[in-house]
């Protein structure tokens, strides 16, 4: 548990976010550190009203920020589920649903080819992507499995673009 002045910095610093240009997206600096993650194994579907379940979670570490660029969720198995309802994923950031992630009903890219995205992160956040299957859905059919990928960098929470790119 966090002593309640620290959780209230860092519910404060939450809503900065690093003012970053076009260039800075597709051209990180030199020292990024990339990643490309996905579960391994692929995470099974929870019981009908059983409630979520993690799919993937991601924690910043201290002293780096992070950008995902790219992501992809999806079903495998026999069961089609997109837009019908039966399965719902969320990306939570900090245990709250991110803008326009937090109702997901249709599968996301693909594992090989991940969507271009745009998710800033600073230190400490957590990062989950859940699943679940809503009650009073049909539970799905046994071999069907969930899976995401999320690919991005980290940079040092020390960084400012001003200092990295000359003004030309």
């Amino acid at each position: 548990m966090l002593p309640k002045w620290l959780n209230q910095t860092r519910l404060a610093r939450r809503f900065y976010r690093p003012p970053l240009s076009p260039k800075f997206l597709d051209r990180p600096q030199s020292n990024a550190d990339w990643f490309d993650l996905a579960p391994a194994p692929f995470v099974g579907y929870p019981l009908a009203g059983a409630g979520p379940v993690d799919v993937y979670a991601l924690s910043v570490p201290a002293g780096l920020n992070a950008i995902i660029r790219q992501l992809a969720i999806v079903n495998t198995g026999g069961n089609q589920v997109d837009g019908t309802g039966q399965v719902v994923w969320r990306i939570l950031v900090n245990h709250a649903g991110l803008r326009g992630y937090n109702n997901i009903q249709s599968q996301i890219g693909q594992m090989d080819l991940p969507v271009a995205t745009y998710i800033p992160l600073i230190e400490g956040d957590y990062l989950e992507v859940t699943v679940e299957v809503p009650a009073g859905q049909q539970d799905m059919p046994a071999g069907s499995f969930t899976a995401c990928r999320l690919v991005g960098w980290y940079y040092p929470s020390s960084f400012h673009e001003e200092n990295h790119y000359d003004a030309a």
